[in-house]
């Protein structure tokens, strides 16, 4: 009984989380077969949602939902662990660090030419930058913090060239917002590979340059 009572149950955080409101409108919403296929929800408990909903019914809150299925706290804490995840990473997202703006172009002479300068001028040393910072250059260039192969994105090479730069030097210049100490997110993404949040903000970043869902 002790046990029970440790686990995210009715009266909880849980109750009135995001994570909550989420889980309770995804088994509202999805049909019989996505029901099954839910970690937690055994065969009874998915036979009391499908009998409950009869006549356009709601669950009311999570305490509702338990008492209408049965479902233990163990198993409730299974089915809300996706949608916990999900919750912490629309968090993240909302309080993620701006990405800083790209390096403005280069003129044809391979440089910036400021207006009204001579371009066969020779230019001034740029300021060493601070070590471990991530610089700009060539996908493929050995780069001080620089990552071109991400775990889960083995697919690179077959991308549009100028998209694949553009998401290396996304992920390799934003911040993470996952707790880490000032962490690129390519690095926490193949330190901790596992991490929802940098794995979240990784995808939103692939699919807003690609226009595709990631794998």
């Amino acid at each position: 009984m002790a046990q029970e009572a440790s686990k995210p149950a009715a009266g909880s955080a849980a109750e009135t989380s995001l994570a909550g409101q989420m889980f309770l409108k995804t088994v509202e919403s999805s049909s019989e077969e996505a029901l099954r296929k839910m970690p937690g929800l055994n065969s009874e408990v998915v036979t009391h949602i499908l009998e409950h909903r009869k006549g356009g019914r709601h669950f009311t809150s999570l305490m509702d939902f338990r008492k209408v299925t049965k479902i233990s706290a163990a198993d409730l804490s299974i089915a809300l662990d996706r949608f916990q995840q999900e919750e912490v990473a629309i968090e993240s997202e909302s309080q993620r660090k701006p990405v800083a703006p790209p390096p403005a172009k280069a003129g044809k002479a391979g440089r910036q030419v400021a207006k009204g300068t001579d371009p066969n001028a020779p230019s001034e040393a740029a300021p060493p930058a601070a070590p471990g910072t991530p610089q700009p250059g060539p996908v493929g260039a050995v780069r001080p913090g620089f990552y071109g192969r991400l775990p889960g994105y083995e697919n690179l090479d077959t991308m549009d060239p100028v998209k694949k730069k553009e998401f290396l030097e996304l992920v390799n210049r934003e911040m993470c917002a996952c707790g880490c100490t000032n962490e690129t997110l390519a690095f926490c993404l193949v330190n901790d590979p596992g991490c929802p949040v940098v794995k979240a903000r990784v995808r939103k970043i692939y699919e807003d340059v690609t226009g595709k869902p990631a794998n």
